[in-house]
């Protein structure tokens, strides 16, 4: 009785604060996702293949385990991903997977259950939608036609670009591998987690990247030359705050997440503007870090926890958060940094994403520098676009003036078939026996002025890959990343490693 009464109290406390100006909450009560292999993959996880039915997307009203649960969809059985609210609160844009169809779509319909409508439809995966503030969708989708290199059967997932109906998709990334849960920053740019491995391991590079809302600008935020965590996940920014709270996540182990902050303002790289909250979990799938900041001293774990996954932050300690216990199902929490925790839901199944029902602010439009090159029977060539620098030696102090004669461009071509048992290694083509590497295609040789500048075109929409080279064209630098450019786009950059640590990507 002791305990139950002092439980009641410190939850009074808990749910009288200010910033639960909402008794609405948007999530989804999902199954896990179930197939033939790891699905808990980070990528494997998200594929149509491995969804199970009998998802449900819910408004909760109430903040408390015996609030009102409206389901909104489906109508028929079927699996979500996360959804998303509009700037003013009134309608929901989600990814829906029937059972009977073969892939995710995307729909859109007011948050009172009425005007349901579907946007995309097709045998490609459209997830994770979000509502841009010109009004356009940004979601990730499988229609690259690009495959994991080190899992031929692993469809990657890349940032599109549609109309608020759902037409005139464009892809917007040239990744290869996929690109994970784009959400907004309060500067209009859109947050996403990237995976790549150009030049690098494979399975440790998954860090947060930006782009503006029509996909020029691509660039690192955090975490590019990091190993801890393995995947920084579903990035959101704090409210007031330059920081972003994240699900640090596994390669191999998508719901073991542990939750994070990074400060840009502080560095770009590990340990530089990195806290963990969630300080009773260790990153999961990597070595422990030789430095393992708390973002509160006094956190305290209140209970054994296996899981944390899809933060919503509220304020700089606040936060929306789905927790699991040692064999249990995701739960959802109104938690804060020093670890005080308390149950808001406990679904059918697991919930999560959850969003508070309420109009937020809307941040700029971003203005539209594409040349977008139309689609059907009025498309026209794709424009080529341009990259210069005006320094290539800045931030590489080791590279002695006058070495650098030209400057090789190279195309890095998506794998899109396997040949399995065929090679040493099991996705193709084989360019090697060391790991998947990417297929290099030399596109051109551009000559770098005395001064270290240089200026050239490139294709849009492809990954590019460059090295410095001596007079004998030999490489003296080489890009651990890449790069590219929408249509018509131009970028520069400060050298080869700018101080900002490939803030575009050079």
């Amino acid at each position: 009785e002791m305990y139950l009464s002092g439980r009641q109290v410190k939850r009074r406390i808990m749910f009288k604060n200010p910033l639960l100006n909402f008794d609405r909450l948007l999530v989804i009560d999902q199954p896990m996702p179930r197939g033939p292999v790891c699905d808990t993959h980070e990528a494997i996880h998200r594929m149509g293949i491995t969804a199970t039915p009998g998802g449900r997307l819910l408004v909760l009203d109430g903040l408390h385990p015996g609030g009102t649960v409206r389901e909104l969809a489906p109508d028929r059985p079927g699996s979500f991903w996360r959804p998303d609210l509009s700037f003013d609160a009134n309608r929901v844009l989600f990814c829906f997977k029937p059972h009977d169809e073969k892939s995710f779509h995307l729909y859109e319909m007011n948050v009172d259950g009425t005007g349901l409508r579907q946007l995309t439809d097709s045998e490609y995966d459209d997830i994770d939608p979000i509502y841009l503030p010109d009004d356009h969708i940004i979601f990730t989708t499988t229609r690259g036609n690009s495959y994991v290199r080190c899992g031929p059967f692993i469809y990657s997932y890349i940032l599109a670009r549609c109309d608020s109906d759902g037409g005139n998709i464009y892809l917007i990334s040239y990744n290869g591998e996929p690109d994970f849960v784009p959400a907004l920053l309060h500067d209009g740019r859109v947050i996403y987690s990237r995976w790549e491995y150009t030049d690098k391991p494979l399975w440790r590079v998954q860090s947060l990247w930006t782009t503006n809302q029509d996909g020029t600008n691509t660039m690192v935020f955090w975490g590019n030359q990091s190993v801890w965590p393995d995947h920084l996940s579903e990035p959101r920014p704090i409210p007031g705050s330059s920081r972003v709270m994240f699900s640090g996540v596994g390669h191999h182990d998508w719901w073991s997440g542990s939750i994070g902050i990074v400060d840009p303002d502080r560095g770009f790289n590990y340990p530089h503007g990195l806290t963990k909250v969630t300080c009773d979990l260790r990153w999961p799938e990597c070595s422990i870090p030789p430095e393992d900041p708390a973002e509160s001293d006094d956190y305290h774990a209140s209970g054994k926890y296996t899981g944390y996954k899809t933060p919503y932050p509220l304020s700089e300690e606040d936060f929306l958060v789905s927790a699991r216990g040692e064999g249990e199902r995701f739960r959802l929490y109104l938690m804060d940094v020093h670890g005080n925790r308390d149950l808001i839901y406990d679904g059918v199944h697991n919930v999560l994403h959850a969003l508070p029902v309420k109009p937020r602010p809307v941040p700029p439009r971003q203005p539209d520098r594409v040349v977008w090159p139309g689609t059907g029977k009025d498309r026209k060539p794709v424009e080529p676009g341009v990259l210069y620098s005006a320094d290539v030696y800045q931030g590489v102090p080791d590279l002695p003036r006058g070495s650098v004669k030209y400057l090789r461009v190279f195309q890095m071509d998506h794998k899109t078939y396997s040949t399995w048992g065929k090679t040493w290694r099991h996705s193709g083509p084989a360019v090697s026996v060391v790991q998947e590497e990417g297929v290099k295609r030399i596109l051109s040789v551009v000559p770098v002025e005395t001064d270290g500048s240089v200026y050239f075109k490139v294709p849009a929409g492809r990954a590019l890959h460059f090295q410095l080279l001596d007079e004998h064209y030999r490489c003296l630098q080489t890009m651990r990343s890449f790069t590219g450019v929408m249509p018509g786009e131009r970028r520069g950059c400060i050298g080869c490693h700018e101080p900002q640590i490939g803030r575009a990507h050079v």
